[in-house]
């Protein structure tokens, strides 16, 4: 099994599956080197800060877009497991949820419920805020729906597109950051991230950012050593928090 695994990883076409250890080495770097100081801007809920997670979301999103698009080489790992689990129904499933925890991250950051304790708008003022207010955030956020559900013609291959491959794989990584940023933050979550709870984190974050990990694995049927390294680079972030 050794031998074979260490056959698959040092071939010519081992690029597939140094792509996503090379990402999450990065956004190990990222994480001790970010996290702190994303916590501490993160602290601030305003507009500004609601705005760099949607563009975090945005870069997220335009990543997976490019995942989606990676032609399967057809001589690797099948990961006939997750055929099922990558149906178009479950996407949206998964998709949704996604969705629904981004918008409350971002509306929630943004200060609305803050906010709308303190404004003076009359009756029907309070009421275009309280449309007007999250809508923007909750649209941008089930956008993703629409990304990582519907299909998309695959055009990219290995490994002529290794390098914005890579960057849409470190795209996921840096959003996970910055959302691991927001729970160090946040004063509603601040009893879990400074207690060993936190460790419960992880299987949330894989519930969230696995989906699109394992889409290019299953695309490029890279070798499923490779889902090690993002497992680290969770249990990190988790750690970071405490």
């Amino acid at each position: 099994m050794l031998s074979e695994i260490a056959k698959n990883l040092t071939e010519w076409r081992a690029i597939r599956n140094w792509l996503p250890v090379m990402a999450d080495l990065a956004g190990m770097g990222l994480a001790v080197g970010l996290l702190p100081r994303l916590a501490e801007l993160l602290t601030a809920r305003n507009t500004w800060t609601g705005g760099m997670i949607a563009a975090a979301f945005i870069l997220f999103a335009l990543g997976v877009h490019t995942l989606k698009k990676l032609q399967s080489p057809g001589d690797g790992y099948a990961w006939a497991i997750l055929r099922p689990w990558l149906s178009e129904e479950r996407r949206r499933v998964l998709a949704f949820f996604f969705s629904l925890c981004l918008a409350w991250v971002m509306v929630e950051q943004s200060g609305f419920f803050r906010t709308i304790t303190q404004v003076e708008l009359g009756d029907s003022g309070l009421s275009y805020y309280l449309l007007l207010g999250p809508l923007w955030w909750v649209l941008l956020a089930f956008l993703y729906m629409f990304v990582f559900s519907f299909p998309t013609e695959p055009t990219l291959e290995l490994p002529r597109h290794a390098l914005r491959l890579w960057l849409a794989l470190l795209a996921s990584n840096g959003l996970m950051v910055v959302m691991m940023g927001y729970v160090a933050a946040a004063p509603y979550l601040n009893d879990i991230s400074s207690r060993p709870q936190s460790l419960l984190l992880i299987p949330i974050f894989l519930l969230l950012f696995a989906p699109p990990r394992l889409l290019y694995l299953y695309h490029s049927q890279a070798h499923p050593i490779v889902l090690l390294p993002f497992i680290m680079l969770v249990g990190l972030l988790s750690v970071l928090v405490i």
